[in-house]
């Protein structure tokens, strides 16, 4: 879930970072003469969970339960075929052996510089996270059609994560201008091959190395699908997305939804305009405001409830045997529908073992991993942990079969 606004808001920040690093390189460039120049990276992406949305409560929905399914990143390799750039340093803190395959962050690693990427990552790979979902910024990476910037740091940022055992998982994001009119980078392309053939364009880049591709984030919600979430424009955006990926890279993951709270009617409508077969996975955001992890009191703010309903819907379809990945979840500690920190801990060390006990979960990315990315939902701050980030952490080891 994203900041409101932060989408307009995105290219000040950037433009606020740039003048710092220039201004850091006129400083060194007369201090020791300094004849290069400094990589300056810009972040890439949006989003952010400061939001509240309206919403109406879906009719409770049957559950049923699978066995477990088989590891989410079969035939994608862990193992770095070449060592991370020297900027995708420092080295490995845990061994791929270590880290639990399920369950890790998601984060805005492309915001960053990748020394700063690079140390979250550390950061999951020293506390056996083993997954990390991050967006990258269509809009920043393609600013005019077929000419692409920001790939020396992406290539940086995935090496990195490889070589740490962490298996990445990437939602490419956000319209160029040339694709939509110059309407808002959340008004989705004029026409859906366009951002097939970007993200095409990233999964052959990657083949082998990048473990699952997000299509689009929340496009149930108007904040990231203007002028209005409409079901059967995003499911032709992911079956020309999904086409393209499977081309390029047929060992990566497809991940169809990024749907929020409950909201089985947008999955109903999916499935009814042909999603079905176009997604490996369907990626749910089961935000509860408020509301524990358990409470079923309001089954659109539910974390049970609405893996239940959503599986029910799946099932529904003949795709029981298509799993959920939860790409975000989390709890604010900062303004509207915030709880207290101590409710936090409390939530995040309940809903792993309830997740746990629904094998068709197969991956859990907790948002946020650091506060400068979200006041309200960071779990760390520059790289120290917070209470509510071990309390997770000591859940997923603690729960692990």
């Amino acid at each position: 879930m994203s900041d409101s606004g932060v989408g307009e808001v995105r290219a000040d920040v950037r433009d606020r970072r740039v003048r710092r690093s220039l201004l850091l390189l006129a400083i060194l460039t007369v201090a020791v003469g300094w004849a290069g120049g400094l990589t300056l990276f810009a972040p890439a992406g949006s989003g952010g969970p400061e939001r509240n949305v309206a919403v109406a409560v879906p009719s409770p929905a049957a559950t049923s339960l699978l066995a477990s399914p088989p590891s989410p990143f079969a035939g994608v390799s862990q193992t770095p075929s070449m060592a991370p750039s020297a900027s995708a340093m420092p080295s490995p803190t845990a061994a791929p052996s270590e880290l639990d395959p399920m369950f890790g962050m998601s984060g805005h690693l492309m915001w960053h510089d990748v020394g700063t990427a690079v140390a979250q990552l550390d950061m999951l790979a020293a506390d056996g996270l083993g997954v990390i979902r991050f967006d990258v910024s269509w809009r920043w990476m393609e600013p005019s059609r077929g000419s692409y910037r920001y790939l020396d740091k992406l290539d940086q940022v995935v090496d990195a994560a490889r070589a740490r055992g962490i298996a990445a998982v990437l939602t490419p994001i956000e319209t160029p201008a040339w694709a939509n009119g110059g309407r808002s980078p959340w008004v989705a392309p004029d026409n859906p091959s366009d951002y097939a053939s970007f993200v095409g364009m990233l999964a052959a880049r990657y083949a082998g190395r990048v473990a699952g591709w997000e299509i689009w984030n929340e496009p149930d919600l108007r904040l990231f699908w203007r002028p209005d979430p409409d079901p059967v424009a995003y499911t032709r955006l992911l079956l020309a997305a999904s086409a393209a990926i499977r081309e390029a890279d047929p060992s990566a993951k497809v991940i169809g939804g990024s749907i929020t709270f409950g909201n089985t009617g947008f999955v109903q409508a999916m499935y009814d305009h042909g999603a079905k077969g176009a997604f490996d996975a369907l990626s749910l955001h089961p935000y509860t405001l408020k509301h524990a992890p358990d409470d079923e009191s309001d089954r659109f703010h539910s974390l049970t409830a609405i893996l239940d309903d959503v599986h029910a819907v799946m099932a529904s379809e003949g795709d029981r045997s298509t799993p959920i990945w939860i790409t975000e979840l989390g709890w604010a500690v900062v303004g509207l529908n915030s709880v207290s920190p101590d409710l936090r801990i409390d939530y995040l060390a309940r809903s792993v073992p309830l997740i746990r006990q629904r094998p068709w979960v197969q991956v859990v990315t907790m948002y946020t991993i650091d506060t400068e990315d979200s006041e309200r939902y960071g779990l760390s701050t520059g790289g120290r942990r917070s209470a509510a980030w071990r309390s997770y952490v000591d859940a997923v080891h603690k729960s692990a079969p």
